[in-house]
């Protein structure tokens, strides 16, 4: 039997999703006094309700960048879920957050 997936998807797609993080992200001050730039590479979990659990920094940048970072994954709204055989499963996913001056 032919098995389906569709993954999960941030409600309204992805340009809705860099203007939630455009919108959204404050650089926190001492990084930007100290001229920090860089990706922080952050996982979660979309549940197969939709919301997100599990925030973690898989690859920091400073304290500072990495905690707003998750203060900006932990307040996003809810996701459409990822659908495996037409049933929503919760997974986990990885994406880049750039922080660039």
């Amino acid at each position: 039997m032919k098995q389906s997936y569709t993954p999960p998807a941030y409600s309204g797609g992805w340009e809705a999703y860099e203007k939630y993080i455009i919108d959204n992200i404050r650089y926190p001050i001492k990084a930007r006094r100290q001229k920090v730039q860089g990706v922080v590479e952050i996982s979660f979990v979309v549940r197969k309700e939709g919301h997100l659990t599990d925030v973690q920094i898989e690859q920091g940048v400073s304290a500072e960048i990495d905690q707003e970072a998750i203060r900006l994954i932990s307040n996003m709204p809810d996701w459409q879920p990822a659908l495996q055989n037409n049933r929503a499963v919760s997974v986990r996913l990885l994406i880049p957050i750039e922080f660039k001056l």
